[in-house]
């Protein structure tokens, strides 16, 4: 386990230290480095996900909440109004908070703290 951490640790340093050397041998040179565009790419790939997640969760979050509200509002007829409510207030919720954390992630300046891109 120590052994896969160090080599990781190893390769990420290697990565920085590479992603330098380019940015410093072409300081006036307008194309980014191909470190910096993997970065970009890698970047846009995780908030794509983000995005995916909060589409599912909020579709997820809305199918659950209607088959337990179909389940207990027959029993409970003054539950309907509550569990339209809840399942509204919930997967909105649930989405705002989850594309939140997506509308801040900024892939230029995250590259740029990473070393791998200039600022």
């Amino acid at each position: 386990m120590n052994f896969r951490l160090l080599i990781i640790l190893l390769s990420v340093f290697y990565i920085v230290q590479c992603s330098k050397i380019i940015t410093k041998n072409n300081p006036t040179d307008p194309q980014l480095s191909p470190v910096c565009t993997n970065c970009l790419d890698g970047v846009i790939s995780v908030k794509n996900t983000i995005q995916k997640i909060a589409n599912f969760a909020k579709i997820t979050i809305g199918t659950t909440i209607d088959k337990v509200c179909d389940h207990i509002v027959p029993e409970f007829d003054f539950l309907e109004a509550i569990c339209h409510v809840i399942d509204q207030n919930i997967e909105d919720k649930v989405y705002k908070f989850i594309m939140a954390i997506h509308d801040k992630i900024n892939e230029r300046f995250l590259c740029y703290i990473l070393s791998f891109c200039p600022k």
